[in-house]
């Protein structure tokens, strides 16, 4: 099967699922064409990474990529007011806070520092704790280290306050024009690495174009980190 295709039905058919429509209801905006999409040898992670569910994030294992696709869907106009909060309205969890356990709980990051905006996250800025699900009043929040992996905030987040999906994104971790590091040959047995020229902004997981300043042949990688690709 065309891997493009799979991708594309798996978003229209996790999206009419998570809003409640149906898949005919449901539009995925092209996606970039500079994008390879490779098929992936296990089921394909969707979630919402902003508030507006207006972006589906799909992820996969093998080989590890991400993909952010524009959809829209009747309910978009609606969907996750309760995320437009003001920076006056953060939910902070003192340190040491245990929540009653005759009610319901929830794993949350908490930041255990100030952050200021465009601080790319460590998982020392966070912790994980548990708070009274009711507290929360439907905030969309991350609860693993792992969902906050190569994200910045966008917003000045003040120590102690319940990370929200609205208050970080995704970072761009490769600039257009920028000279990066590419790893070639590791599924051969080998490993070279030469630095090209990144023809795109990539952030961790993408696909993206580069050229080899000395051919000038143009070549397709995987963001590994900051100002790496792995080639194929």
């Amino acid at each position: 099967n065309d891997p493009e295709r799979v991708l594309v039905n798996g978003l229209i058919k996790w999206v009419a699922e998570q809003e409640g429509v149906a898949g005919q209801q449901v539009k995925i905006w092209p996606l970039d064409p500079r994008m390879m999409i490779r098929s992936c040898t296990q089921a394909i992670h969707f979630d919402y990474p902003f508030p507006k569910h207006e972006s589906v994030r799909a992820r996969c294992a093998n080989p590890v990529w991400q993909v952010f696709a524009r959809v829209s869907h009747p309910n978009i106009e609606n969907a996750s007011s309760n995320d437009a909060q003001s920076q006056s309205e953060w939910i902070r969890i003192p340190g040491g806070y245990d929540p009653p356990k005759k009610t319901g709980s929830k794993k949350v990051l908490r930041s255990t520092i100030n952050l200021a905006t465009g601080k790319p996250l460590q998982n020392s800025d966070v912790a994980v704790v548990e708070v009274e699900e009711s507290l929360l009043k439907g905030t969309q929040i991350f609860d693993r280290f792992d969902d906050i992996l190569y994200m910045e905030t966008v917003r000045d987040i003040p120590e102690g306050a319940v990370i929200r999906r609205a208050d970080l994104k995704p970072q761009t971790l490769i600039h257009r024009g920028q000279m990066v590091q590419m790893t070639l040959g590791q599924s051969r047995g080998f490993q070279i690495s030469v630095y090209v020229q990144a023809l795109q902004d990539g952030q961790f997981g993408q696909q993206i174009n580069l050229k080899n300043p000395e051919s000038g042949k143009i070549l397709t990688g995987i963001v590994k980190g900051s100002n790496m690709v792995t080639g194929f």
